[in-house]
């Protein structure tokens, strides 16, 4: 299985959350191993690493406010993505809107939801993901 972990710190007010606009860290004590996520899709994510870091408090912490989800790149075939034949996003509550931008695959339609959208933090995680699919990933 490929997976996949989207991050979205945009969806809280970092000083309120104590989350991090940034990348996540989490490090493991005596090891030179390290996962690292930032904002948006994180690709090639090691399994066994990835369930190491889910029993840390700070991940756990990540998965509850739903800022962190995975994502199985494998087994989803673009039309059975939870973005397949949404036609906007405008509407769409932020939460929302930015999980569909993380499952779709599609460079026209993130192009079409990036150019319908005033909301700042739709239009840059819309432009992420569109350099993600230009660089071949998912």
């Amino acid at each position: 299985m490929s997976l996949a972990i989207a991050y979205t710190p945009e969806l809280v007010d970092p000083v309120l959350a104590n989350v991090s606009g940034g990348a996540v860290v989490v490090a493991f004590p005596g090891e030179d191993k390290c996962l690292v996520l930032k904002p948006g899709n994180n690709f090639n994510i090691d399994q066994e690493l990835w369930a190491r870091a889910q029993e840390l408090t700070p991940i756990r912490e990540l998965l509850e406010q739903r800022l962190v989800e995975e994502i199985d790149l494998t087994t989803e075939k673009v039309s059975e993505t939870p973005a397949a034949a949404v036609i906007s996003i405008a509407t769409t509550e932020q939460r929302a809107a930015l999980r569909l931008i993380h499952h779709s695959r599609e460079a026209a339609q993130l192009q079409a939801w990036h150019d319908a959208d005033e909301r700042m933090a739709i239009r840059n995680a819309c432009k992420r993901r569109l350099a993600e699919i230009e660089e071949g990933q998912g």
